[in-house]
Formats: C-alpha cells, structure tokens, sequence
C-alpha cells in the first residue's frame, strides 16, 4: 500500500529568496512566461504559494520564484510539502503542471469576461477566433470538382485550419500551440 498524503490546512510561510532554489530536474520551459507572472505579481500580489521541500527546492511554482527574482522581491509566499515523500512530491510537480493542458476554453464565455477586463499590457493571445467584421473576405473561383474522382476525405480525418483543429468526435475545437 502506497504512503498517502495527509489532507488538512495547508500553512503558508514566507522563506527568503536566497534559502529557495529551482529544481534542477524540472522540465517544463518557462523563461518565456516570466515576463508575464512578474506583470501579474506586480498588479496582483503574490497570490499562488511555491511548492517546496524541506531544503527549500521548489517543485511548483519555478515560473513565479524566476518573476520574484526579477522583480526584486526578498521572500514568497511557500508551502512546505514536508508530508510527501520525493516521489510524491515529483509526481504532484508533474500533474499540477501537465494538469492544465487538458482544459478547454468555453470561448463564448472567454469572450464575454475579457470585455469587462483591461489584461491589455498582458500581451496574451488568448485565442478567440477573429471578429466577423475583422475578417476579410476574399472572393474566389471555386476549383473545378472532379464528381468521378477518389475522394481524399473520409470519415474520421481530423483537418487543421491554421491555428484551429475541429473534432467531430467530440465536436470541440481545440487550439494547436
């Protein structure tokens, strides 16, 4: 039987930046969203705790510690993941992140909350297909259609229009980074 966690109020702590340090076997890509979590630290306040163990190695939370070093800051905001075991702990590391990638967007509702919001000097493509009258029309010849020909589509083929791919399976659409 595996060793569980134990689940009751997580104490958040603060530790100085100089006793927090990244963990080397971390292999998700951030540097380029440092930029953003610091604009977001800034405007917000450091509101998501780092996951470290109890040498102060972060397992969660790398992106945020880099914009806390970039902004100056003396000490973040930490939860110490002391009731885990190393494997646990690399194991939440990599479901917490990976985690994120199976969500959708509900664009509509995407929409409507950006309208209310200023995340402007964000920069973030948020991903919503472009307004109708954005769009520009282009008038075309439709090719000639071969009705005796082989056709190249069958059922179950998955098409990428640009950035976009539409299952029918599912019948969502799914973004492609």
């Amino acid at each position: 039987m595996s060793e569980k966690a134990k689940f009751g109020k997580e104490k958040i702590i603060y530790k100085k930046i100089a006793e927090l340090h990244l963990n080397e076997r971390n292999p998700r890509k951030n540097d380029e969203a440092v930029a953003t979590v610091a604009k977001s630290i800034e405007k917000y306040g450091f509101r998501n705790p780092l996951i470290i163990d109890s040498n102060g190695k972060i397992y969660c939370g790398n992106t945020r510690y880099k914009a806390a070093l970039q902004l100056g800051l003396e000490e973040c905001p930490c939860i110490v993941a002391d009731d885990l075991t190393e494997q646990q702990i690399r194991e939440y590391a990599l479901i917490d992140n990976k985690s994120a990638e199976q969500s959708d967007w509900d664009f509509d509702l995407l929409s409507e909350e950006l309208a209310d919001l200023d995340l402007d000097d964000f920069g973030l493509d948020w991903g919503l297909p472009e307004d109708e009258e954005e769009k520009e029309i282009i008038e075309d010849t439709p090719p000639e259609v071969d009705e005796q020909a082989e056709p190249i589509c069958k059922t179950g083929d998955i098409w990428q229009l640009g950035k976009w791919v539409y299952c029918k399976k599912c019948g969502k659409r799914h973004f492609i980074t």
